[in-house]
């Protein structure tokens, strides 16, 4: 009788054991780049199901719960590195090892390209013919069609390198081709859901700081922009970008601002340069980079980069309410009372890749980019920001694409919060 009662209850409790692991099936790993690293706030969520997701730590590891989604494929991505997939039933019983490779189109390469390359001139077609021949193929590529992109959006910000904030935004883009002014592009981002992860230091920081108080008029102008940014409509939809066909052919109406080099036998940049000079007060920079078929003259992807400089002779100084602006991105032990700004530096780096078809549109495969921000004052006191983001498309409607209401649109975004550390 007992042997029988022992027996009964060992046989239950392995079921129990066997339901429970089959009910919190978790993958779990590592990430780490091609030379060893631990990748620290990687990207990791299921391809097919992109709610399901989380970030590795400080040490690149990742716990995922997957439960019913075993036949689902894992992503892991970060910015400046190729997206690297697994299959989820394959890793069940085992530890993930990722080693993510760097991608072959980074935020700097084409600009350094053409920095060595700008000599080189195709001299049988002038430059406004080949212009005009790569804007009709961008006609055909780009068509006055709307276009549904379902995204995962990463945004990254960083305080003299320490990372403040990381979101990641789970929606969709609505491009809908010469519908806004004066032909450019309307675009709306409509977010599902958003994970949001602090780092809990730089969060204290942030916190105990002795942020100067904002004067009572501009309090409402405050707590609207710090709601626009939360319901995320400001960030991840500058992220996108968009307005490809309207900038080439602002571009295009000046020829001599271009260069042509090859790439290599099947590809070749086209570079736009434009430069502003304001009585050596402010400067500005802005390199384009379109990777273009030789063969085809067809659009395979596009590398920016804006630099821009601003030097005010006796400094400017800011009164409280800029102040008070200033430290909300200030994360050092004191906040910063007095500051008269001479110098500003920003340095923005955007790429933007395509998905190629013979016989469907060109779409977007993925779009990125890196902003630093230097701000100093005439005792040299000094602010360095850092932003990074990636967006990345899961999938893409061709057909049957309507606009967002702006009901829609503004609907608050569910959020997910959590602590990095």
């Amino acid at each position: 009788m007992e042997k029988n009662l022992v027996k009964k209850i060992t046989i239950l409790l392995i079921l129990l054991c066997t339901c429970y692991a089959v009910r919190c099936q978790n993958v779990v790993g590592r990430v780490f780049d091609e030379r060893g690293e631990s990748v620290p706030y990687a990207s990791v969520y299921l391809r097919e199901y992109p709610a399901i997701g989380t970030v590795t730590d400080l040490d690149g590891r990742f716990s995922l719960d997957v439960e019913k989604h075993r036949t689902a494929h894992l992503e892991v991505s970060f910015l400046g590195y190729a997206v690297e997939s697994r299959e989820v039933r394959k890793w069940l019983t085992d530890s993930l090892i990722i080693h993510l490779r760097e991608q072959p189109i980074t935020l700097d390469q084409l600009v350094k390209t053409q920095k060595a390359l700008k000599t080189k001139r195709q001299k049988r077609k002038s430059m406004e013919q080949l212009l005009r021949q790569v804007g009709t193929r961008m006609d055909v590529d780009f068509p006055d069609k709307a276009v549904k992109y379902h995204v995962v959006s990463d945004a990254k910000v960083y305080s003299d390198e320490e990372l403040m904030v990381f979101e990641q935004m789970i929606g969709n883009v609505v491009e809908m081709p010469g519908k806004g002014k004066n032909g450019k592009d309307t675009i709306q981002f409509y977010g599902e859901l958003a994970k949001r992860y602090f780092d809990r230091e730089a969060e204290d920081k942030y916190h105990n700081a002795n942020i100067p108080k904002v004067r009572k008029k501009n309090q409402q102008r405050l707590n609207n922009f710090v709601s626009r940014v939360d319901s995320g409509t400001v960030v991840h939809r500058f992220l996108w970008g968009g307005n490809v066909r309207y900038y080439f052919r602002r571009f295009a109406e000046h020829p001599k601002r271009w260069a042509l080099s090859r790439e290599n036998e099947s590809r070749s940049v086209l570079t736009y340069t434009e430069t502003h000079n304001f009585l050596g007060i402010v400067k500005i920079e802005l390199i384009v980079n379109y990777t273009i078929d030789n063969a085809t003259c067809q659009l395979i992807g596009i590398a920016e980069s804006m630099k821009g400089n601003v030097r005010i002779p006796f400094g400017y100084k800011l009164d409280s309410d800029m102040l008070s602006w200033l430290n909300i991105v200030n994360i050092n032990e004191e906040a910063i009372e007095k500051f008269r700004l001479k110098y500003i530096d920003v340095d923005v780096k955007r790429n933007e890749l395509f998905t190629l078809s013979d016989d469907k549109p060109t779409t977007v495969r993925e779009r990125n980019y890196r902003a630093k921000i230097m701000m100093r004052d005439t005792k040299d006191q000094t602010i360095n920001m850092r932003s990074d983001g990636t967006v990345k498309v899961v999938d893409v409607q061709l057909d049957g694409v309507k606009p967002y209401s702006a009901k829609q649109l503004n609907k608050p975004v569910k959020r997910q919060y959590t602590s990095a550390k």
